[in-house]
């Protein structure tokens, strides 16, 4: 499994290490180039196979926002739609410059986690943050 550094991905040992500073899509591109794929390919099986609940923070504004990756594509899929949009259609998300993020993963889900199972973990997540209070959390 990989961690984003400034120069690049490097290896880590645990999903509760993945950490992402700014734009995920541009990250993956510049990897893709560099690496022809093969770095790109693993740790993004991993992310696919895995669901869970992650945080975003804004260094700027230094608020929250936590999010669960639920369906058959995980969390691979959850970010692919943030770095399509921009905002993966959340409201408080949607005025805000997705590059100015730093992604990382809260709680991994087991892998017989129900989908409503991983949404409780989320609650808990933004109960825990105050992630509505203040964060961008508007649900």
């Amino acid at each position: 499994m990989f961690l984003w550094h400034k120069d690049g991905l490097d290896r880590f040992h645990r999903l509760s290490e993945f950490l992402v500073d700014g734009s995920l899509k541009q990250k993956i591109i510049k990897e893709k180039q560099k690496n022809r794929g093969v770095v790109q390919r693993a740790w993004i099986e991993v992310l696919r196979a895995t669901k869970g609940v992650y945080l975003l923070t804004c260094p700027k504004t230094k608020e929250q926002y936590v999010g669960s990756a639920i369906g058959e594509t995980g969390f691979w899929n959850r970010w692919l739609t943030y770095s399509q949009t921009g905002h993966g259609n959340n409201v408080g998300l949607k005025s805000r410059d997705a590059s100015d993020y730093q992604l990382s993963i809260l709680e991994v889900a087991g892998t017989s986690s129900t989908d409503d199972e991983i949404l409780r973990m989320e609650e808990r997540w933004k109960r825990k943050l105050q992630s509505r209070e203040m964060g961008l959390n508007r649900n």
